[in-house]
């Protein structure tokens, strides 16, 4: 009776053992779901991004840049069309977008999730960085936090992005409209420093602002005299220009 008992036991722990095990295999495949690419090393790097952001493990961190071409856009495609975190090279922003738009005009989006679809759509439709200060009124949501995150740190190539985002001014978010034409300004170049100028003389020019029109000035003066000298001009005239 007392080994029928361990008997028992046993058994009841070999069955509790493999339930975990396959409710445990289940969730991984259900986290991990939408990651089967030709690429290995992309469905690598994507599992563990998505492992990493269900477990609430930030320090599992992938750099899609180490990854050859072909396997980053494998790579961002999954990221992309799952919702999930990424953050797309500047020298990589062309080719993904025409990807993209390969997508949407094929079959197989035809077969995605809605969700996935809408964001397809998104990324399709992006308009493109252009530093000569170009309105930009196409940013996928995904990518927002990213360029921010680049933005904050001094890539000027984000800051100018996102200070010609339109949908900023549209939505009433001036605060983030002066928060990366600042960020864009301190780059190279005078365009920024010109529109900066612009925003503070037609917010009306308060105190607080006259040091920082002051050096946004200078900068122009530096690159380009007699447009600094004219800006000076119209700052004191409060017109904007």
């Amino acid at each position: 009776m007392r080994l029928d008992l361990r008997s028992l036991c046993l058994n009841s722990a070999v069955v509790i053992v493999g339930a975990a095990f396959c409710g445990f295999a289940a969730l991984d495949f259900y986290i991990t779901r939408g990651t089967g690419s030709p690429s290995l090393s992309a469905n690598k790097a994507a599992r563990t991004v998505f492992r990493a952001q269900f477990w609430g493990s930030p320090g599992r961190a992938v750099d899609a840049q180490q990854l050859p071409f072909a396997d980053r856009m494998a790579f961002y495609r999954m990221m992309i069309l799952r919702g999930g975190p990424v953050e797309v090279s500047a020298a990589d922003e062309l080719a993904l977008q025409q990807d993209f738009a390969r997508l949407i005009r094929s079959e197989e989006f035809a077969g995605l999730a809605p969700a996935a679809r809408e964001q397809a759509l998104d990324w399709a439709r992006e308009d493109l960085p252009n530093d000569q200060g170009n309105h930009v009124y196409g940013i996928p949501a995904l990518k927002l936090p990213s360029l921010e995150a680049r933005a904050s740190r001094g890539d000027c190539a984000a800051a100018r992005r996102l200070a010609s985002y339109d949908m900023f001014g549209a939505l009433g978010k001036y605060d983030l409209d002066f928060k990366w034409a600042r960020i864009a300004a301190k780059c190279p170049g005078t365009y920024f420093k010109e529109t900066l100028v612009g925003m503070f003389v037609y917010f009306s020019v308060k105190p607080a602002y006259e040091g920082e029109i002051e050096e946004l000035i200078a900068g122009i003066e530096a690159v380009d005299p007699a447009l600094g000298a004219r800006y000076r001009r119209d700052v004191k005239q409060g017109r904007p220009r």
